[in-house]
Protein backbone atom coordinates (compact mmCIF):
# COMPACT_ATOMS: atom_id res chain seq x y z
CA UNK A 1 0.00 0.00 0.00
CA UNK A 2 2.71 2.48 1.01
CA UNK A 3 4.90 1.44 -1.90
CA UNK A 4 2.03 2.02 -4.32
CA UNK A 5 1.35 5.37 -2.74
CA UNK A 6 4.97 6.46 -3.02
CA UNK A 7 5.05 5.26 -6.61
CA UNK A 8 1.95 7.28 -7.45
CA UNK A 9 3.38 10.48 -6.02
CA UNK A 10 6.69 9.80 -7.68
CA UNK A 11 4.85 9.60 -10.96
CA UNK A 12 3.00 12.83 -10.22
CA UNK A 13 6.25 14.53 -9.29
CA UNK A 14 7.87 13.25 -12.47
CA UNK A 15 5.04 14.72 -14.54
CA UNK A 16 5.55 17.99 -12.72
CA UNK A 17 9.27 17.83 -13.38
CA UNK A 18 8.82 17.15 -17.08
CA UNK A 19 6.56 20.15 -17.36
CA UNK A 20 9.57 22.28 -18.31
CA UNK A 21 9.56 22.91 -22.08
CA UNK A 22 12.78 23.20 -24.06
CA UNK A 23 11.48 26.13 -26.07
CA UNK A 24 12.07 29.76 -26.82
CA UNK A 25 11.51 32.25 -29.59
CA UNK A 26 14.32 33.24 -31.90
CA UNK A 27 16.80 35.27 -29.84
CA UNK A 28 16.08 38.41 -31.84
CA UNK A 29 12.42 38.11 -30.85
CA UNK A 30 11.43 38.88 -34.46
CA UNK A 31 9.91 35.63 -35.63
CA UNK A 32 8.87 32.11 -34.66
CA UNK A 33 10.89 29.21 -36.02
CA UNK A 34 9.60 25.81 -37.09
CA UNK A 35 9.25 22.95 -34.54
CA UNK A 36 12.37 20.91 -33.73
CA UNK A 37 13.11 17.21 -33.37
CA UNK A 38 14.72 16.24 -30.05
CA UNK A 39 17.17 13.34 -29.58
CA UNK A 40 17.81 12.08 -26.06
CA UNK A 41 21.42 11.28 -25.17
CA UNK A 42 23.47 10.10 -22.21
CA UNK A 43 24.00 12.63 -19.44
CA UNK A 44 27.33 14.51 -19.81
CA UNK A 45 30.04 14.04 -17.23
CA UNK A 46 30.94 17.72 -17.33
CA UNK A 47 29.51 20.95 -18.70
CA UNK A 48 32.79 22.87 -18.46
CA UNK A 49 34.40 24.55 -21.48
CA UNK A 50 37.72 23.43 -22.88
CA UNK A 51 40.67 25.82 -22.92
CA UNK A 52 39.71 26.66 -26.53
CA UNK A 53 36.35 28.05 -25.39
CA UNK A 54 34.36 25.04 -26.61
CA UNK A 55 31.73 22.90 -24.92
CA UNK A 56 32.51 19.44 -26.24
CA UNK A 57 29.54 17.05 -26.10
CA UNK A 58 30.44 15.15 -29.25
CA UNK A 59 30.98 11.90 -27.29
CA UNK A 60 27.47 11.77 -25.81
CA UNK A 61 25.75 8.51 -26.65
CA UNK A 62 22.37 8.84 -28.43
CA UNK A 63 19.70 6.79 -26.69
CA UNK A 64 17.59 6.49 -29.82
CA UNK A 65 14.47 8.22 -28.49
CA UNK A 66 13.19 11.03 -30.75
CA UNK A 67 10.69 13.63 -29.60
CA UNK A 68 8.88 16.05 -31.91
CA UNK A 69 7.57 19.29 -30.42
CA UNK A 70 4.78 21.24 -32.07
CA UNK A 71 4.51 25.01 -32.05
CA UNK A 72 0.92 26.29 -32.12
CA UNK A 73 0.53 30.06 -32.39
CA UNK A 74 -2.69 32.05 -32.16
CA UNK A 75 -2.07 35.75 -31.85
CA UNK A 76 0.24 36.13 -28.83
CA UNK A 77 -0.91 32.89 -27.17
CA UNK A 78 1.56 30.03 -27.76
CA UNK A 79 1.10 26.34 -26.91
CA UNK A 80 4.12 24.04 -26.92
CA UNK A 81 3.15 20.35 -27.10
CA UNK A 82 5.76 17.85 -25.89
CA UNK A 83 4.90 14.20 -25.38
CA UNK A 84 1.17 15.02 -25.26
CA UNK A 85 1.69 17.76 -22.67
CA UNK A 86 0.73 21.28 -23.69
CA UNK A 87 2.64 24.17 -22.09
CA UNK A 88 0.95 27.56 -22.22
CA UNK A 89 2.92 30.69 -22.99
CA UNK A 90 2.28 34.24 -24.05
CA UNK A 91 4.94 35.65 -26.37
CA UNK A 92 5.73 39.25 -25.47
CA UNK A 93 8.48 41.55 -26.81
CA UNK A 94 10.46 41.15 -23.57
CA UNK A 95 10.19 37.36 -23.33
CA UNK A 96 7.99 34.28 -22.97
CA UNK A 97 5.52 34.30 -20.08
CA UNK A 98 4.68 30.86 -18.68
CA UNK A 99 1.09 30.40 -17.44
CA UNK A 100 0.59 26.65 -16.92
CA UNK A 101 0.39 23.21 -18.51
CA UNK A 102 -1.97 20.29 -19.00
CA UNK A 103 -2.22 16.71 -20.26
CA UNK A 104 -4.56 13.75 -19.83
CA UNK A 105 -3.48 13.30 -16.18
CA UNK A 106 -3.11 16.76 -14.74
CA UNK A 107 -3.86 20.45 -15.25
CA UNK A 108 -1.83 23.23 -13.61
CA UNK A 109 -2.65 26.94 -13.79
CA UNK A 110 -0.31 29.65 -12.47
CA UNK A 111 -2.01 32.39 -10.52
CA UNK A 112 0.32 34.91 -12.21
CA UNK A 113 2.35 34.13 -15.31
CA UNK A 114 6.07 34.84 -15.06
CA UNK A 115 8.75 35.52 -17.69
CA UNK A 116 10.45 32.18 -18.15
CA UNK A 117 12.88 33.30 -20.84
CA UNK A 118 13.42 37.07 -20.95
CA UNK A 119 14.94 39.00 -23.86
CA UNK A 120 17.60 39.90 -24.64
CA UNK A 121 20.03 37.18 -23.54
CA UNK A 122 23.44 38.45 -22.51
CA UNK A 123 26.15 37.05 -20.27
CA UNK A 124 25.55 37.88 -16.62
CA UNK A 125 21.82 38.49 -16.89
CA UNK A 126 19.86 37.10 -13.93
CA UNK A 127 16.16 36.88 -13.19
CA UNK A 128 14.17 35.46 -10.28
CA UNK A 129 10.41 34.88 -10.07
CA UNK A 130 8.27 33.50 -7.24
CA UNK A 131 5.08 31.82 -8.36
CA UNK A 132 2.04 29.92 -7.12
CA UNK A 133 -0.20 27.54 -9.03
CA UNK A 134 -3.26 25.38 -8.50
CA UNK A 135 -3.72 22.02 -10.12
CA UNK A 136 -6.10 19.13 -10.52
CA UNK A 137 -5.48 15.41 -11.05
CA UNK A 138 -7.77 14.54 -13.96
CA UNK A 139 -8.31 10.85 -13.10
CA UNK A 140 -8.96 11.24 -9.36
CA UNK A 141 -10.23 14.82 -9.12
CA UNK A 142 -7.74 15.49 -6.27
CA UNK A 143 -6.69 19.16 -6.18
CA UNK A 144 -3.11 20.24 -5.68
CA UNK A 145 -1.35 23.48 -4.77
CA UNK A 146 2.15 24.53 -5.83
CA UNK A 147 4.47 27.28 -4.59
CA UNK A 148 7.82 27.78 -6.20
CA UNK A 149 10.69 29.96 -7.30
CA UNK A 150 12.26 30.18 -10.76
CA UNK A 151 15.80 31.50 -11.22
CA UNK A 152 17.70 32.08 -14.46
CA UNK A 153 21.26 33.19 -15.21
CA UNK A 154 23.12 33.55 -18.52
CA UNK A 155 26.49 31.95 -17.78
CA UNK A 156 28.63 32.15 -20.88
CA UNK A 157 28.90 32.19 -24.68
CA UNK A 158 31.00 30.05 -26.99
CA UNK A 159 31.00 27.15 -29.44
CA UNK A 160 29.24 23.84 -28.77
CA UNK A 161 30.08 20.45 -30.33
CA UNK A 162 27.24 17.92 -30.61
CA UNK A 163 27.17 14.18 -31.48
CA UNK A 164 27.57 13.46 -35.17
CA UNK A 165 30.14 16.22 -35.71
CA UNK A 166 27.64 19.09 -35.53
CA UNK A 167 29.22 22.40 -34.53
CA UNK A 168 27.30 25.52 -33.53
CA UNK A 169 28.81 28.90 -32.82
CA UNK A 170 27.48 31.82 -30.75
CA UNK A 171 25.84 29.49 -28.23
CA UNK A 172 24.58 31.03 -24.98
CA UNK A 173 24.64 28.78 -21.91
CA UNK A 174 21.80 29.44 -19.45
CA UNK A 175 21.34 27.89 -16.03
CA UNK A 176 17.86 27.66 -14.53
CA UNK A 177 16.76 26.37 -11.12
CA UNK A 178 13.06 25.68 -10.62
CA UNK A 179 12.37 24.72 -6.96
CA UNK A 180 8.79 24.17 -5.79
CA UNK A 181 6.62 22.33 -3.28
CA UNK A 182 3.43 20.57 -4.25
CA UNK A 183 0.74 19.50 -1.77
CA UNK A 184 -1.89 16.90 -2.53
CA UNK A 185 -2.02 13.77 -0.39
CA UNK A 186 1.45 14.69 0.84
CA UNK A 187 4.20 17.21 0.24
CA UNK A 188 6.54 16.74 -2.67
CA UNK A 189 9.57 19.05 -2.93
CA UNK A 190 11.21 19.23 -6.35
CA UNK A 191 14.40 20.99 -7.48
CA UNK A 192 14.97 21.06 -11.26
CA UNK A 193 18.40 22.30 -12.33
CA UNK A 194 18.94 22.78 -16.05
CA UNK A 195 21.69 23.93 -18.35
CA UNK A 196 20.38 25.08 -21.73
CA UNK A 197 22.43 26.12 -24.73
CA UNK A 198 20.63 28.46 -27.11
CA UNK A 199 21.87 29.29 -30.58
CA UNK A 200 20.27 31.65 -33.10
CA UNK A 201 17.56 30.41 -35.50
CA UNK A 202 16.52 27.40 -33.36
CA UNK A 203 13.19 27.52 -31.56
CA UNK A 204 14.42 25.08 -28.87
CA UNK A 205 17.73 24.92 -27.01
CA UNK A 206 20.37 23.12 -29.01
CA UNK A 207 21.24 21.07 -25.91
CA UNK A 208 19.53 20.62 -22.53
CA UNK A 209 20.79 18.82 -19.41
CA UNK A 210 18.30 18.29 -16.59
CA UNK A 211 18.88 17.09 -13.02
CA UNK A 212 15.70 16.66 -10.97
CA UNK A 213 15.81 15.94 -7.23
CA UNK A 214 12.68 14.74 -5.35
CA UNK A 215 11.81 14.74 -1.66
CA UNK A 216 8.55 13.38 -0.32
CA UNK A 217 7.37 14.55 3.09
CA UNK A 218 10.88 15.84 3.88
CA UNK A 219 12.78 12.70 2.89
CA UNK A 220 14.96 12.28 -0.22
CA UNK A 221 13.16 10.15 -2.76
CA UNK A 222 14.92 10.13 -6.14
CA UNK A 223 17.26 11.96 -8.50
CA UNK A 224 16.82 11.85 -12.28
CA UNK A 225 19.26 13.08 -14.93
CA UNK A 226 18.39 13.50 -18.60
CA UNK A 227 19.94 15.16 -21.61
CA UNK A 228 18.69 15.84 -25.14
CA UNK A 229 19.73 17.89 -28.14
CA UNK A 230 18.07 19.28 -31.22
CA UNK A 231 18.90 17.40 -34.38
CA UNK A 232 17.20 19.75 -36.86
CA UNK A 233 19.55 20.86 -39.64
CA UNK A 234 20.94 24.34 -39.35
CA UNK A 235 19.12 26.90 -41.48
CA UNK A 236 21.60 28.54 -43.82
CA UNK A 237 21.38 32.29 -44.41
CA UNK A 238 18.89 33.08 -47.17
CA UNK A 239 17.12 36.22 -48.25
CA UNK A 240 14.51 37.07 -50.85
CA UNK A 241 13.18 40.57 -51.32
CA UNK A 242 10.03 41.84 -52.92
CA UNK A 243 9.90 42.04 -56.73
CA UNK A 244 11.33 45.04 -58.56
CA UNK A 245 8.72 47.76 -58.56
CA UNK A 246 7.94 51.19 -60.01
CA UNK A 247 6.67 54.25 -58.15
CA UNK A 248 6.05 57.89 -58.98
CA UNK A 249 8.44 60.59 -57.86
CA UNK A 250 7.41 61.68 -54.38
CA UNK A 251 5.74 58.41 -53.46
CA UNK A 252 6.90 56.19 -50.61
CA UNK A 253 7.10 52.40 -50.59
CA UNK A 254 7.65 49.81 -47.89
CA UNK A 255 10.37 47.35 -48.90
CA UNK A 256 10.19 43.84 -47.43
CA UNK A 257 12.41 40.79 -47.25
CA UNK A 258 12.04 37.19 -46.06
CA UNK A 259 14.46 34.33 -45.40
CA UNK A 260 16.82 33.11 -42.69
CA UNK A 261 19.39 35.01 -40.68
CA UNK A 262 20.01 38.58 -39.64
CA UNK A 263 19.02 40.99 -42.42
CA UNK A 264 21.02 44.03 -43.54
CA UNK A 265 20.62 46.40 -46.46
CA UNK A 266 22.23 49.33 -48.21
CA UNK A 267 21.80 51.46 -51.28
CA UNK A 268 23.68 50.12 -54.29
CA UNK A 269 25.78 53.24 -54.65
CA UNK A 270 29.39 53.99 -53.90
CA UNK A 271 30.09 54.71 -50.25
CA UNK A 272 26.91 53.24 -48.77
CA UNK A 273 27.22 50.78 -45.86
CA UNK A 274 25.04 47.93 -44.65
CA UNK A 275 22.63 48.66 -41.83
CA UNK A 276 20.18 46.41 -39.93
CA UNK A 277 16.96 45.89 -41.80
CA UNK A 278 13.36 45.88 -40.68
CA UNK A 279 10.51 46.48 -43.08
CA UNK A 280 11.52 49.95 -44.18
CA UNK A 281 9.67 52.82 -45.85
CA UNK A 282 11.76 54.62 -48.47
CA UNK A 283 11.12 57.65 -50.70
CA UNK A 284 13.76 57.55 -53.45
CA UNK A 285 14.18 60.58 -55.68
CA UNK A 286 15.47 58.58 -58.66
CA UNK A 287 15.63 54.98 -59.84
CA UNK A 288 17.85 53.10 -57.42
CA UNK A 289 18.80 49.52 -56.57
CA UNK A 290 19.26 48.18 -53.07
CA UNK A 291 21.40 45.25 -51.87
CA UNK A 292 20.10 42.98 -49.11
CA UNK A 293 22.28 40.61 -47.08
CA UNK A 294 21.41 37.77 -44.72
CA UNK A 295 24.00 36.36 -42.35
CA UNK A 296 23.99 34.44 -39.08
CA UNK A 297 26.28 33.76 -36.16
CA UNK A 298 26.98 30.16 -37.07
CA UNK A 299 30.33 28.67 -37.94
CA UNK A 300 31.51 28.98 -41.53
CA UNK A 301 28.20 30.22 -42.99
CA UNK A 302 28.34 32.45 -46.03
CA UNK A 303 26.10 35.53 -46.34
CA UNK A 304 23.26 35.48 -48.87
CA UNK A 305 22.45 38.48 -51.07
CA UNK A 306 19.56 39.77 -53.13
CA UNK A 307 18.99 42.97 -55.10
CA UNK A 308 15.87 45.08 -55.39
CA UNK A 309 15.41 47.84 -57.97
CA UNK A 310 12.89 50.61 -57.38
CA UNK A 311 12.14 52.52 -60.58
CA UNK A 312 11.11 56.13 -60.01
CA UNK A 313 9.02 57.74 -62.73
CA UNK A 314 8.02 61.37 -63.02
CA UNK A 315 4.29 61.84 -62.57
CA UNK A 316 2.83 62.68 -66.00
CA UNK A 317 1.33 66.09 -66.73
CA UNK A 318 -1.14 66.98 -69.46
CA UNK A 319 -2.51 70.34 -70.53
CA UNK A 320 -4.72 71.34 -73.46
CA UNK A 321 -4.84 75.09 -73.90
CA UNK A 322 -8.03 75.26 -76.00
CA UNK A 323 -10.62 72.59 -75.23
CA UNK A 324 -13.26 73.96 -77.62
CA UNK A 325 -12.32 74.49 -81.28
CA UNK A 326 -14.42 75.64 -84.25
CA UNK A 327 -12.87 74.03 -87.29
CA UNK A 328 -13.48 74.27 -91.02
CA UNK A 329 -14.86 71.11 -92.58
CA UNK A 330 -12.78 69.22 -95.15
CA UNK A 331 -9.49 70.47 -93.68
CA UNK A 332 -6.92 68.85 -91.42
CA UNK A 333 -6.36 69.75 -87.78
CA UNK A 334 -3.41 69.21 -85.41
CA UNK A 335 -4.45 68.11 -81.93
CA UNK A 336 -2.05 69.85 -79.58
CA UNK A 337 -1.38 69.01 -75.92
CA UNK A 338 1.50 69.78 -73.56
CA UNK A 339 2.87 66.82 -71.61
CA UNK A 340 6.11 65.67 -70.03
CA UNK A 341 5.56 62.15 -71.43
CA UNK A 342 4.36 61.08 -74.89
CA UNK A 343 0.59 61.38 -75.11
CA UNK A 344 -1.88 59.18 -76.97
CA UNK A 345 -5.00 60.36 -78.79
CA UNK A 346 -8.44 58.77 -79.06
CA UNK A 347 -11.71 59.72 -80.74
CA UNK A 348 -14.94 59.19 -78.86
CA UNK A 349 -17.38 57.52 -81.24
CA UNK A 350 -21.19 57.57 -81.29
CA UNK A 351 -21.25 54.64 -78.83
CA UNK A 352 -19.08 56.50 -76.29
CA UNK A 353 -16.12 54.23 -77.07
CA UNK A 354 -12.55 55.46 -77.37
CA UNK A 355 -11.04 54.65 -80.77
CA UNK A 356 -7.23 55.04 -80.96
CA UNK A 357 -5.94 57.31 -83.72
CA UNK A 358 -2.44 57.43 -85.19
CA UNK A 359 -0.54 60.59 -84.41
CA UNK A 360 -2.34 63.87 -83.79
CA UNK A 361 -3.25 64.98 -87.35
CA UNK A 362 -6.97 64.51 -88.05
CA UNK A 363 -9.50 65.61 -90.65
CA UNK A 364 -12.88 65.58 -88.90
CA UNK A 365 -15.97 65.54 -91.09
CA UNK A 366 -18.35 66.21 -88.21
CA UNK A 367 -18.31 67.64 -84.72
CA UNK A 368 -16.54 65.25 -82.38
CA UNK A 369 -14.55 64.86 -79.15
CA UNK A 370 -10.89 63.86 -79.03
CA UNK A 371 -9.32 62.46 -75.83
CA UNK A 372 -5.64 62.86 -74.91
CA UNK A 373 -3.99 60.43 -72.48
CA UNK A 374 -0.58 60.85 -70.84
CA UNK A 375 0.61 58.12 -68.51
CA UNK A 376 3.18 55.69 -67.28
CA UNK A 377 3.14 52.80 -64.84
CA UNK A 378 2.39 55.05 -61.88
CA UNK A 379 -0.38 57.31 -63.19
CA UNK A 380 -2.59 58.02 -66.22
CA UNK A 381 -4.37 61.33 -66.77
CA UNK A 382 -6.72 62.47 -69.54
CA UNK A 383 -7.92 65.68 -71.13
CA UNK A 384 -10.24 66.37 -74.06
CA UNK A 385 -10.86 68.65 -77.04
CA UNK A 386 -14.34 69.29 -78.43
CA UNK A 387 -14.17 70.09 -82.16
CA UNK A 388 -17.21 71.84 -83.66
CA UNK A 389 -17.25 71.60 -87.45
CA UNK A 390 -18.16 74.64 -89.58
CA UNK A 391 -20.10 72.96 -92.42
CA UNK A 392 -18.88 73.32 -96.03
CA UNK A 393 -21.25 71.07 -97.96
CA UNK A 394 -20.55 70.30 -101.60
CA UNK A 395 -22.57 72.70 -103.79
CA UNK A 396 -24.97 71.33 -106.37
CA UNK A 397 -23.73 72.43 -109.79
CA UNK A 398 -25.33 71.53 -113.12
CA UNK A 399 -22.96 71.17 -116.08
CA UNK A 400 -24.45 71.12 -119.57
CA UNK A 401 -22.22 70.56 -122.60
CA UNK A 402 -22.86 71.12 -126.28
CA UNK A 403 -19.95 70.41 -128.52
CA UNK A 404 -17.02 72.28 -126.99
CA UNK A 405 -19.25 74.62 -124.98
CA UNK A 406 -20.20 74.01 -121.35
CA UNK A 407 -22.63 75.78 -119.02
CA UNK A 408 -21.81 75.74 -115.26
CA UNK A 409 -24.87 76.57 -113.13
CA UNK A 410 -24.41 76.74 -109.32
CA UNK A 411 -27.72 76.01 -107.60
CA UNK A 412 -28.71 77.72 -104.34
CA UNK A 413 -26.12 80.38 -105.04
CA UNK A 414 -25.34 82.43 -101.85
CA UNK A 415 -23.26 85.47 -102.69
CA UNK A 416 -23.87 86.89 -99.20
CA UNK A 417 -22.05 84.04 -97.45
CA UNK A 418 -19.38 82.79 -99.85
CA UNK A 419 -16.86 83.89 -102.40
CA UNK A 420 -16.90 81.59 -105.47
CA UNK A 421 -13.96 80.67 -107.67
CA UNK A 422 -14.52 78.34 -110.62
CA UNK A 423 -11.45 76.86 -112.29
CA UNK A 424 -12.44 75.19 -115.59
CA UNK A 425 -9.49 72.81 -115.54
CA UNK A 426 -8.04 73.76 -118.94
CA UNK A 427 -5.60 76.46 -117.81
CA UNK A 428 -7.88 79.34 -118.65
CA UNK A 429 -8.58 82.09 -116.09
CA UNK A 430 -11.02 81.32 -113.31
CA UNK A 431 -14.50 82.78 -113.25
CA UNK A 432 -16.54 84.01 -110.29
CA UNK A 433 -20.25 84.32 -111.21
CA UNK A 434 -22.76 81.71 -110.18
CA UNK A 435 -23.45 80.84 -113.84
CA UNK A 436 -20.72 80.59 -116.45
CA UNK A 437 -20.50 79.70 -120.13
CA UNK A 438 -17.11 78.35 -121.10
CA UNK A 439 -15.70 77.25 -124.45
CA UNK A 440 -13.09 74.48 -124.41
CA UNK A 441 -10.50 74.61 -127.16
CA UNK A 442 -10.19 70.82 -127.43
CA UNK A 443 -12.13 67.69 -126.65
CA UNK A 444 -11.26 65.56 -123.63
CA UNK A 445 -11.94 65.16 -119.93
CA UNK A 446 -11.39 68.12 -117.62
CA UNK A 447 -11.60 68.53 -113.84
CA UNK A 448 -13.38 71.72 -112.90
CA UNK A 449 -12.72 72.92 -109.36
CA UNK A 450 -15.20 75.11 -107.50
CA UNK A 451 -13.67 76.81 -104.44
CA UNK A 452 -15.89 78.35 -101.76
CA UNK A 453 -14.58 80.79 -99.15
CA UNK A 454 -16.78 81.78 -96.22
CA UNK A 455 -17.02 85.55 -95.96
CA UNK A 456 -17.45 85.46 -92.16
CA UNK A 457 -15.63 82.29 -91.17
CA UNK A 458 -12.73 82.36 -93.64
CA UNK A 459 -13.20 78.61 -94.17
CA UNK A 460 -12.27 77.43 -97.62
CA UNK A 461 -13.23 74.22 -99.39
CA UNK A 462 -12.61 73.00 -102.92
CA UNK A 463 -14.93 70.62 -104.79
CA UNK A 464 -14.12 68.78 -108.02
CA UNK A 465 -16.45 68.12 -110.98
CA UNK A 466 -15.81 66.05 -114.10
CA UNK A 467 -16.40 67.74 -117.49
CA UNK A 468 -16.35 65.61 -120.68
CA UNK A 469 -16.06 67.52 -123.97
CA UNK A 470 -16.93 65.44 -127.07
CA UNK A 471 -17.34 67.26 -130.40
CA UNK A 472 -19.42 64.36 -131.65
CA UNK A 473 -21.93 65.09 -128.89
CA UNK A 474 -24.38 67.20 -130.91
CA UNK A 475 -26.76 69.07 -128.66
CA UNK A 476 -27.86 71.94 -131.01
CA UNK A 477 -29.64 73.92 -128.32
CA UNK A 478 -28.96 74.33 -124.60
CA UNK A 479 -31.84 75.24 -122.27
CA UNK A 480 -31.33 75.78 -118.57
CA UNK A 481 -32.67 75.54 -116.12
CA UNK A 482 -35.16 73.01 -117.33
CA UNK A 483 -37.67 73.00 -115.69
CA UNK A 484 -37.58 76.80 -115.27
CA UNK A 485 -39.43 79.24 -113.02
CA UNK A 486 -38.51 82.81 -113.86
CA UNK A 487 -35.69 82.90 -116.37
CA UNK A 488 -34.99 80.61 -119.30
CA UNK A 489 -31.47 80.64 -120.77
CA UNK A 490 -31.10 79.64 -124.39
CA UNK A 491 -27.77 78.95 -126.13
CA UNK A 492 -27.45 78.04 -129.80
CA UNK A 493 -24.38 76.92 -131.76
CA UNK A 494 -24.74 79.93 -134.14
CA UNK A 495 -26.26 83.39 -134.15
CA UNK A 496 -29.99 83.63 -133.32
CA UNK A 497 -32.22 85.66 -135.70
CA UNK A 498 -35.69 84.64 -134.48
CA UNK A 499 -37.35 82.67 -131.63
CA UNK A 500 -40.81 82.02 -130.26
CA UNK A 501 -42.55 79.89 -127.59
CA UNK A 502 -45.56 77.73 -128.48
CA UNK A 503 -47.71 75.52 -126.31
CA UNK A 504 -48.35 71.84 -126.98
CA UNK A 505 -51.31 72.70 -129.19
CA UNK A 506 -49.03 74.70 -131.50
CA UNK A 507 -50.35 78.13 -130.46
CA UNK A 508 -47.70 80.84 -130.30
CA UNK A 509 -47.87 82.52 -126.90
CA UNK A 510 -44.73 84.61 -127.07
CA UNK A 511 -44.12 87.37 -129.63
CA UNK A 512 -41.71 86.63 -132.37
CA UNK A 513 -38.47 88.48 -132.05
CA UNK A 514 -36.18 89.52 -134.88
CA UNK A 515 -32.52 89.57 -133.79
CA UNK A 516 -29.44 90.73 -135.68
CA UNK A 517 -28.00 87.18 -135.74
CA UNK A 518 -24.68 87.91 -134.01
CA UNK A 519 -25.70 86.58 -130.54
CA UNK A 520 -25.77 82.91 -129.70
CA UNK A 521 -27.43 83.27 -126.27
CA UNK A 522 -30.69 84.82 -125.13
CA UNK A 523 -32.49 85.07 -121.76
CA UNK A 524 -36.29 84.97 -121.71
CA UNK A 525 -38.33 86.09 -118.69
CA UNK A 526 -41.18 83.63 -118.11
CA UNK A 527 -42.57 84.34 -114.60
CA UNK A 528 -46.09 84.91 -115.99
CA UNK A 529 -46.06 81.86 -118.22
CA UNK A 530 -48.60 79.28 -116.97
CA UNK A 531 -47.24 75.96 -115.74
CA UNK A 532 -46.99 73.29 -118.36
CA UNK A 533 -44.98 71.92 -121.31
CA UNK A 534 -43.81 74.19 -124.13
CA UNK A 535 -41.59 74.32 -127.20
CA UNK A 536 -39.07 76.98 -128.07
CA UNK A 537 -38.32 77.42 -131.78
CA UNK A 538 -35.16 79.16 -133.03
CA UNK A 539 -34.06 80.43 -136.36
CA UNK A 540 -30.28 80.60 -136.40
CA UNK A 541 -27.71 81.35 -139.00
CA UNK A 542 -27.01 77.63 -139.01
CA UNK A 543 -30.68 76.73 -139.47
CA UNK A 544 -33.87 76.22 -137.42
CA UNK A 545 -34.06 74.12 -134.25
CA UNK A 546 -36.68 73.24 -131.65
CA UNK A 547 -36.45 72.06 -127.96
CA UNK A 548 -39.03 71.28 -125.33
CA UNK A 549 -39.00 72.68 -121.78
CA UNK A 550 -41.20 72.71 -118.70
CA UNK A 551 -42.47 75.76 -116.81
CA UNK A 552 -42.94 75.19 -113.05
Amino acid sequence: MNKLRFSLFALLATLTATAQPHWHLDRTGLRDVAPDTIQTVSYPLSIAKTTAGIWDFSALEPLGEALISHLQVSGQAVDIVEEETAFHFTAQPDGNYFSGWENDFKEVILLDAYNKLPYPLYVGRRTSSDYTASGLFINTGIPTFITGKYEMEVLDEGTILLPGGHERCAASCIKTIDSFSETGGGVTDVVIEKHLWYVPYYSFPILVTTQTTYEYNGKPYDTLRTACYTINPMLQPAIRTMNDTTICLGQSIEITATGNGNFYWRENVSGSTFQPFNNTIITPEATLSYIFMAEDEQCNSQPAFDTLTVNVEIAPTLLIANRNISHCARTQLYLNATSNVPERWFERNDYDKLIPIEGNLVGPEKSTVYIAQAGNSCLTITDSITVSIIPMDMPEMTIITSGKDAIFDIENYSANHFYYNLNFGDGSPSDYPAMSLHHYAATGSYTAVLTLTGKQTGCEAAFEYLVVIDENDSNPMILYPNPANYLLNVIAPSGITFYRIIDISGTSIYNETTRPGNETAVQINIPNLPQGQYLIQLNTIGGPMTRAFIKN
